[in-house]
């Protein structure tokens, strides 16, 4: 059985049971224009569909974890502890783009990581590989942005932590074999739905603050619209929404 591999800000695995009670007994296609972590999408394994997210690093990731499982696992294996030292014969091995001492292999592997954001030449299943290495070493696995699109999170303290995942890239590779992965606005679904498909929607909470850059679920200004929009975005849908969960959540 799959499982997400990532640790992800408002995943739902621990949900999960709730989300199957608000499931159709049957359905179409699948449809998760949101995916996140798609906690629901790998434990369900749905027979093709699509699954979707704005941030065009983690669409990368599931690109390859579908297409190369195995050669993004041995990618991973390559990869040393957070706290270890720096790799020499790597690039930011002493000093990051801003001038400061890398103090270990953590950051460096991070500054490795942000090629793309700074409008560097960067290997697609490298990125995909340090975006499960740091999911698995930084802080609370959290995905953080700067306004420059840099991740940021510094090295979490772990005893002993599992960034290779091979049962779990490969089965989730199984899971993702026939799905479409898009980058685009959730509204892609609009053209991609049919009636009595399941489209999954689980939309950024509105924050109660003026946000950090965060393009993990949604493009800037768009939340309001996917939220308040998800559970009438057309007849026709069987529509499971994640804001229907706030109360068993609380």
């Amino acid at each position: 059985m799959a499982e997400a591999v990532l640790n992800w800000a408002g995943g739902k695995r621990h949900l999960l049971d709730e989300l199957y009670r608000r499931l159709p007994a049957a359905f179409g296609a699948y449809h998760e224009p949101m995916v996140g972590s798609g906690a629901l999408f790998f434990d369900l394994e749905p027979d093709g569909g699509t699954i979707n997210d704005t941030n065009p690093r983690l669409v990368g990731f599931y690109e390859r974890v579908r297409d190369r499982p195995d050669d993004l696992v041995a990618r991973l294996r390559e990869l040393s502890g957070p706290e270890s030292a720096p790799d020499p014969g790597l690039a930011f091995s002493e000093t990051g783009r801003d001038g400061s001492a890398i103090q270990s292999y953590h950051y460096q592997q991070r500054e490795r990581f942000n090629r793309r954001p700074n409008g560097e030449a960067f290997d697609d299943l490298e990125e995909a590989a340090l975006l499960l290495y740091l999911n698995r070493t930084c802080y609370n696995g959290l995905y953080r942005e700067n306004r420059s699109g840099e991740f940021n999170v510094p090295v979490g303290r772990y005893a002993n932590p599992d960034w290779v995942r091979a049962d779990a890239v490969r089965a989730a590779s199984r899971a993702l074999d026939g799905a479409t992965v898009h980058n685009r606005d959730v509204a892609y679904v609009d053209e991609t739905a049919e009636p009595g498909d399941l489209v999954y929607l689980d939309p950024p909470y509105e924050p109660t603050s003026p946000p950090r850059r965060s393009p993990t679920t949604a493009p800037r200004g768009s939340t309001a619209r996917t939220r308040h929009g998800c559970s009438t975005w057309r007849d026709g849908w069987t529509a499971a929404a994640s804001t229907s969960l706030s109360a068993t959540a609380a």
